[in-house]
C-alpha cells in the first residue's frame, strides 16, 4: 500500500542500473512505476494518473527532443523532467521549450542526490504555470463578455490606471481603448458617473499609487 504522501513517478529509463538508481534516490518521496521504451511509457499514461514524469530522451524507439514532444502531446497536463547522460545546454533549451519543467544531467544529480528535490520543484512550478494560464483565461473569457455589453466597463490597478476599457466606454468617454489604457481617469478628465462605492475604491488608489512609485 502507498503512502498517502507520495507520489506517483513515471521513469522513463531504459537503463535497469539508471531506473535502480532513481527510485534509490526518490522511493521516500515518489513511487516510481518504470517504462523502458516510449511505446510503454504511451500506454502507461493512458492507463493510469502520475504526478511527474522523468524522462530520458535516448530510448530504443525514439531519440532527442522528438522524445519529449511525443509525451507532452500525451502528458500536456503533467510536468516532465529530463534526466539525461549528456551536458548540451542546447538540448536541454530546446527540451525546455518543448514543455519540459527542467533538463538535468544524471551523474550531476546522482552524486548531489537532489532528484526528489527538483522533481518537487517542477510539479510546483507547473502548478503555479497552470495557474496563471487558468487566471489568463478567465480574464479573457470575461473581457470578451464585456466587450459588447451596452454600459461602459472599466477596470483600474491599484495605481489609479485604467487596465481594461470596452466599445461602450470609447463611444461614451470619446477616448478609443488604446489612448485609455495606462492611464488614470484623472488624467483623462472623466468624472465617472458611478456608485458612491466605486468613487470611494478609486480615491483610495491614491495614496497605493504614491506608496508604490
Amino acid at each position: 500500500m502507498l503512502k498517502e504522501s507520495k507520489r506517483k513517478l513515471l521513469v522513463v529509463e531504459d537503463n535497469p542500473g539508471d531506473a535502480e538508481i532513481i527510485r534509490i534516490l526518490v522511493e521516500d518521496d515518489f513511487h516510481p512505476v518504470v517504462a523502458e521504451t516510449l511505446h510503454d511509457a504511451l500506454e502507461r499514461l493512458k492507463a493510469d494518473n502520475f504526478d511527474v514524469v522523468l524522462l530520458d530522451m535516448g530510448l530504443p524507439d525514439s531519440e532527442g527532443v522528438e522524445t519529449v514532444k511525443k509525451i507532452k502531446s500525451q502528458a500536456f497536463h503533467l510536468p516532465l523532467v529530463v534526466f539525461t547522460g549528456f551536458d548540451d545546454k542546447e538540448t536541454g533549451l530546446q527540451a525546455i521549450r518543448c514543455g519540459a519543467q527542467d533538463y538535468v544531467v544524471k551523474n550531476e544529480a546522482i552524486k548531489s542526490r537532489v532528484l526528489s528535490k527538483i522533481l518537487q520543484y517542477a510539479i510546483e512550478r507547473h502548478q503555479l504555470v497552470e495557474t496563471s494560464r487558468k487566471q489568463l483565461e478567465n480574464i479573457r473569457i470575461k473581457a470578451k463578455l464585456l466587450e459588447n455589453v451596452a454600459d461602459a466597463a472599466i477596470a483600474v490597478n491599484l495605481k489609479g490606471e485604467i487596465i481594461y476599457w470596452n466599445r461602450s466606454a470609447e463611444v461614451l468617454y470619446q477616448y478609443s481603448a488604446e489612448e485609455a489604457v495606462g492611464q488614470t481617469m484623472t488624467a483623462l478628465k472623466i468624472v465617472p458617473t458611478a456608485s458612491d462605492e466605486f468613487i470611494t475604491a478609486l480615491a483610495a488608489c491614491k495614496p497605493l499609487a504614491g506608496q508604490m512609485e
